[in-house]
């Protein structure tokens, strides 16, 4: 693992999200704390991970903001 400010960075053999799954993915794992992220009890609080726009681009991602849900297009 490579140190990445004030984290880690992996290349996963897989990454699986609900139906969809990627080989070979490139994760960052940061502390969104000191980025002014995810503080307790602060806006944010509740995030657990990002996803880059990498990934959300790669896979045709639809953020359905009033639903609150990601949607990927189907792999073929």
């Amino acid at each position: 693992m490579k140190a990445l400010l004030a984290g880690f960075a992996v290349t996963l053999d897989h990454l699986r999200i609900s139906s969809h799954q990627w080989r070979k993915v490139h994760i960052g794992f940061a502390d969104l704390k000191s980025w002014g992220i995810a503080k307790p009890g602060g806006r944010g609080a509740e995030i657990e991970g990002l996803l880059g726009p990498d990934i959300l681009e790669g896979h045709g991602a639809l953020i359905d903001f009033v639903a609150g849900k990601l949607w990927f297009r189907p792999e073929k």
